[in-house]
This record gives C-alpha cells, structure tokens and sequence, in this order.
C-alpha cells in the first residue's frame, strides 16, 4: 500500500502546524501500559504528525500537545516532543 501525505513546513514565526480530521477518533489510557487507541484517519494523521517533527528544519523541543482538543478520551493527555 502506498499513501501520499502533504505535510506542513516548519514555520518559525507559528512553529509546528498540524491538522485533524472531523473524522479521526483518538483515545488515550494507562494502565500497566500507555495506550493509544485510533481509527485509520486518525493513524493516518499521526502519521503526519511525526513526519512533521522529524522534519530537518524542525528544531529541538518542537513539540504537539495531545489533549481534549485532539483526544475525544484523553484519559491520559501527553506532549510529543522532537529531541534531536
């Protein structure tokens, strides 16, 4: 299977711009385990999401806040931050 994404640039003056999906369902929980629970669009959109922080022109600390506003079960809301 081959999908073609459009990703965003990294812009400085608005820093990591992503997008979502009316039609993604995300859930998130802890257990013994973190989970992320997603339907396809939603995996599709993560998916973008990552290639968007491991762009080069990404900087270190780039971060996507992962709560309510993205997350209909945030249980567990978490940051994805770009290291190196």
């Amino acid at each position: 299977m081959r999908i073609k994404l459009d990703i965003y640039p990294y812009d400085p003056n608005q820093g990591v711009k992503v997008e979502w999906g009316d039609d993604c369902i995300v859930q998130t929980s802890t257990g013994d385990d973190f989970t992320i629970a997603a339907n396809r669009a939603a995996l599709i959109e993560l998916a973008k999401h990552l290639l968007t922080l491991a762009q080069e022109d990404t900087p270190p600390g780039s971060h996507i806040h992962y709560d309510e506003w993205f997350v209909q079960k945030a249980n567990f809301p978490f940051i994805l931050t770009k290291i190196a």
